[in-house]
């Protein structure tokens, strides 16, 4: 006889039974590098011969990749080779030529030792000069002036019609890791300007990939409450900007200075030294990778892969979620990729290694920065800012900088050093720095930056410059023109704002015009920021009045520093758009 408790025992066994179904066969699952290894690989690796931290993502900032490309270009030029490095960009149809070709013309103008190669999906080899003069002259441009390899492909589409068209032939950037004749490669999106040299990310870490996160999503970070911290035994204060400068310094003197091999056993003690990622990805749950910029060592495995998650794809999913799918942060147990592929033979000998990390980070911070960042508010800019692995002192609601300087504010402020600063504003982080004091609206009588004292007089070494690079206050901070200049590349997001090369020649008349638009957006986001600073000093109860009118005056001039860069950035592509338009028309 089946009594009341028997029944209620075998309704809650097919309850479990049904929630185990649904988490064991129908739940979602995230793909993530290590199941390259298991489904291709089919076989069981010893980690124990890896030469660095299998179970840390790292980090590598923007100063110590500098200091390590020009020690090396000093001690060892030789080990670079640079006919297997190559820039790529890839086109699908040929609107997007021409802000290529810009790009690659920047990239010459910087002289480059590296190759410039062309994925193309479509037959831009044989064009007809007759019935399209322009197409082929940019053609004959690229292979002739600029000295570009073409690659023609066939390409990924993606499999749902209803598919954004502007978003659906982005997959086929990703053939960049199916070009296994070069050694490392520097993928760039073309809707971008390139501002400076960068052959220097060539001599990154060996990694399988390197890339910066999609900072532009992290604007709502928190930081954790002080029992997180008290529990954890971490500083609840942020690092400053003299905490950060030594750990540049530090490195480079532990590691760069004296090297003379720069072979693989430096790169990996290079890496193993590197930042770690681990903190901020146990506090931060929704960190993803860009895509737009990525420095990739090309692996046909790993493509094949990649096309294998393309085919398993989700609607509304394009090439960023993929490489998140792949290279998903939080499901990188093990770092590593083994290489037991390469058909030709690695040239330079300091990225041969059979056992290679997945994933390295690189800064957004310069080399990712998205054009809209100019029209944020000025307390918007710490998600820039920030280096990832400071992501979780990062706090919207606390940590501004205008509430934490005035309320320690006086009347006079003058510091003999950093010391006497960081002594008085401990809780403000490097990111927050670029200010002065007794502003009074003019130039003349600005503050001047902070500086540190980095031993110059005591130390005439030819690697001083390397030890100088990022060691000042004005690293850190916004300050619009100051962070145009810093930049390496700059990708244009400025949505609802077309991409520059689409703007129609100024038509006051026409109030349609690309142009109008322009000025109208750069009007409002200007009135937006002041609007914002304004609010913040009205709600200020306390402090030295004539002090908070000072304070009051330098942030809204400011704001209008950076939308003065946003609008030069834009002014500087224009110039160099009808330079290459009159190269394009001259071609003979």
């Amino acid at each position: 006889m089946i009594t009341r408790r028997h029944t209620r025992a075998i309704v809650w066994t097919v309850i479990i039974l049904f929630i185990w179904y649904l988490l064991t066969f129908t739940g979602k699952k995230r793909h993530s590098i290590i199941n390259i290894q298991d489904n291709n690989n089919n076989r069981k690796f010893d980690l124990s011969e890896a030469h660095f931290d299998t179970k840390s993502i790292k980090y590598v900032p923007a100063e110590n990749i500098i200091q390590n490309y020009k020690s090396m270009q000093i001690e060892a030029p030789d080990k670079i080779k640079w006919d297997k490095l190559a820039y790529v960009f890839y086109v699908t149809d040929e609107d997007q030529i021409l802000p290529i070709l810009i790009n690659i013309k920047q990239l010459r103008k910087f002289k480059t030792r590296a190759n410039i190669e062309l994925i193309c999906s479509f037959n831009i080899e044989n064009i007809s000069k007759e019935k399209n003069p322009r197409l082929s002259n940019m053609v004959k441009l690229l292979k002739e002036r600029y000295f570009v390899k073409i690659n023609l492909v066939k390409p990924i589409r993606s499999k749902f019609l209803k598919d954004s068209t502007n978003w659906s032939y982005s997959f086929t950037k990703l053939y960049a890791f199916s070009l296994t004749h070069l050694d490392r490669i520097i993928y760039l999106d073309g809707d971008s300007i390139i501002y400076k040299h960068m052959d220097q990310l060539f001599t990154l870490p060996p990694s399988l990939l390197a890339l910066p996160i999609n900072y532009i999503k992290q604007k709502d970070l928190y930081k954790q409450s002080k029992n997180w911290f008290d529990n954890n035994k971490l500083d609840e204060i942020p690092p400053t900007p003299f905490e950060y400068s030594l750990s540049i310094q530090d490195f480079y003197k532990k590691l760069i200075e004296n090297e003379l091999e720069f072979n693989n056993e430096y790169f990996f003690k290079f890496y193993n030294n590197l930042p770690s990622m681990e903190l901020t990805l146990s506090i931060i749950k929704n960190i993803d990778l860009s895509s737009y910029f990525m420095v990739i060592m090309p692996n046909e495995k790993v493509f094949e892969w990649i096309l294998t998650i393309i085919d398993k794809k989700g609607e509304e999913e394009y090439d960023m979620e993929i490489v998140n799918k792949i290279w998903d942060p939080y499901t990188l147990l093990n770092n590593n990729y083994f290489i037991n592929d390469k058909k030709e033979p690695i040239e330079n000998e300091w990225l041969n290694e059979k056992i290679l990390p997945s994933l390295m980070i690189i800064p957004h911070y310069p080399y990712g920065l998205l054009s809209r960042e100019f029209r944020h508010k000025l307390d918007e800019h710490s998600s820039y800012l920030t280096s990832p692995v400071d992501y979780s002192y990062l706090n919207n609601k606390n940590n501004k900088l205008i509430n934490e300087r005035i309320k320690n504010s006086k009347e006079s402020e003058e510091f003999l050093n950093i010391g006497d600063v960081v002594e008085i504003y401990p809780n403000i982080g490097y990111w927050d720095w670029s200010w002065r004091f007794n502003y009074d609206g003019s130039n003349k009588n600005l503050f001047d930056f902070l500086k540190f004292n980095n031993d110059k007089n005591n130390n005439n070494d030819d690697h001083n410059d390397e030890i100088e690079v990022g060691m000042g206050v004005d690293r850190f901070g916004w300050e619009g023109k100051k962070i145009m200049n810093d930049a390496y590349y700059i990708h244009w997001s400025d949505w609802p704002l077309g991409k520059p090369w689409q703007m129609f020649e100024i038509n006051d008349n026409d109030e349609n015009s690309s142009d109008w638009i322009f000025e109208k957006i750069s009007e409002q986001s200007l009135n937006e920021c002041i609007n914002d600073i304004n609010e913040i000093f009205d709600n200020l109860k306390s402090g030295n009045m004539i002090q908070l009118e000072k304070e009051r005056k330098f942030s809204i001039k400011t704001c209008k520093d950076s939308i003065d860069s946003w609008k030069l950035i834009y002014t500087d592509y224009r110039k160099i758009m009808i330079s290459m338009e009159k190269e394009i028309s001259m071609v003979k």
